[in-house]
Formats: C-alpha cells, sequence, structure tokens
C-alpha cells in the first residue's frame, strides 16, 4: 500500500533520533578522547612524588629541603633551628625505641643558641624498622632528641621527636 503524502511513518521518526544521537556522539565524543588522551599523558609525564617532610615539636624546627639520607653510607642528615626563647643543649639523639630502650643512642651535648641551626647526623637506617624504607628511594622512620630546654636548670629534661619522610640520594 503506498504510503499517503504527508504522513510521516514511524521508521523516518526515529531515524532522525539515531542521527541526531549520533551527531552527538561524533561531535562531543571527539573532545571527550582528545581530554582523556592528554589527561593520560601528562599522567605519565608528570608522575606524583612523594612528599618530604621532617615535623618537629617546638622548640625545634626542620629546615625546609635540609634533611636528606645518603645511600651509600646510609647516613641520614638533618638541619635542626632552635626557635625557642633560650639557649638549649641537645644531649643525645636515637634511631628508634623498641622494648623499653633506645636504638642506636649517641651522646651530642651541643649548646644551640636562639636562631642556631645545628647538622645532625644519623646512621639509622640499619638500626630502624625495616617497613620505613618505602620502595627503594624513600625512607621514613622516628628519631628521637633528648635535650635540655633551659641550661639553667640541668635536671629538666624533655624528649621529642622528628619525623622525616626523605629520598636517599
Amino acid at each position: 500500500m503506498p504510503k499517503k503524502a504527508g504522513i510521516k511513518s514511524k521508521d523516518n521518526k526515529n531515524s532522525k533520533h539515531g542521527q541526531a544521537a549520533m551527531e552527538y556522539l561524533m561531535t562531543y565524543g571527539w573532545a571527550i578522547l582528545v581530554v582523556l588522551a592528554i589527561v593520560a599523558i601528562l599522567a605519565f609525564v608528570v608522575r606524583p612524588t612523594t612528599p618530604e617532610s621532617c615535623q618537629v615539636a617546638p622548640p625545634f624546627e626542620c629546615m625546609p629541603g635540609a634533611y636528606v639520607i645518603y645511600k651509600d653510607n646510609s647516613t641520614l642528615v638533618v638541619s635542626l633551628k632552635n626557635t625557642g626563647r633560650e639557649m638549649l643543649k641537645i644531649l643525645s639523639t636515637a634511631c628508634a625505641y623498641e622494648n623499653n630502650s633506645y636504638v642506636g643512642l649517641m651522646d651530642i651535648n651541643k649548646g644551640l643558641s636562639v636562631g642556631e641551626i645545628y647538622n645532625l647526623q644519623f646512621n639509622c637506617t640499619a638500626k630502624a624498622d625495616p617497613a620505613a624504607r618505602i620502595g627503594e628511594d624513600i625512607y621514613q622512620g622516628d628519631i628521637f632528641i633528648k635535650y635540655n630546654p633551659r641550661l639553667t636548670d640541668p635536671s629538666m629534661v624533655k624528649t621529642t621527636t622528628i619525623r622525616i619522610v626523605t629520598k636517599y640520594s
């Protein structure tokens, strides 16, 4: 039976919707594909890095970027600044605290004036917890410092912890 003029068939209406959907996908699909490709390239080229950090309680401050661990001799160097109001004395440092005792205890006995920076050196990586080494190039661990906050009162001794995350150099 021939189609009458002016009457639209149901098939023609569905094909127009299909054509509109296909044009939409072709127009915006390419743009989405290009954006996904750029994101993939950026993710490959710009690799996220583990942030290096050094956290310590007052009266000490880690100098930004002045902490490193050397691969060849496993020496950890941390630059600390006395941000307190008076001179203090660093008595000793330790690499870890296990079974109620300090591991790798080192006597320092260094007076630190207000604003003075001191480079502490540790050989802790062999003695510290093996879980402290994250992957091949990152070290994360705690270091303990015993200090006298007031030289006028030598009986007062405090302990603070340095939490450090750094790359091996």
